[in-house]
């Protein structure tokens, strides 16, 4: 089983530990078009790969960019939401609420 991912607020881009892949979606890592240069918790460090993975939680194939070991599996709220058209809300005293708009 895969570890979690964190639906972050703040990351601007998706990203996935290298250890996380399955062996089909190693084998289909590639060379990003556009490498990003990531200031993490854990460092500065430049993330040069991106592999597609199903994330059936979402029901989404996501892009991320591949990054070491020791860096959380993050989603990106804000490309979760324009890239694959998810709304999200949180009211005071609710639970925060996501959906896609064909839901």
């Amino acid at each position: 089983m895969r570890e979690a991912f964190l639906l972050d607020s703040g990351a601007s881009m998706h990203l996935i530990k290298r250890c996380s892949l399955t062996k089909d979606e190693l084998s289909r890592i590639r060379k990003s078009d556009n490498p990003m240069a990531l200031e993490t918790v854990n460092g500065s460090r430049t993330a040069t790969e991106e592999v597609e993975v199903w994330i059936p939680a979402l029901k989404s194939q996501l892009t991320f960019y591949v990054v070491a070991d020791r860096s959380p599996n993050l989603i990106s709220l804000e490309k979760l939401c324009d890239e694959q058209r998810f709304h999200y809300r949180k009211d005071p005293g609710t639970p925060p609420v996501s959906r896609r708009d064909s839901d």
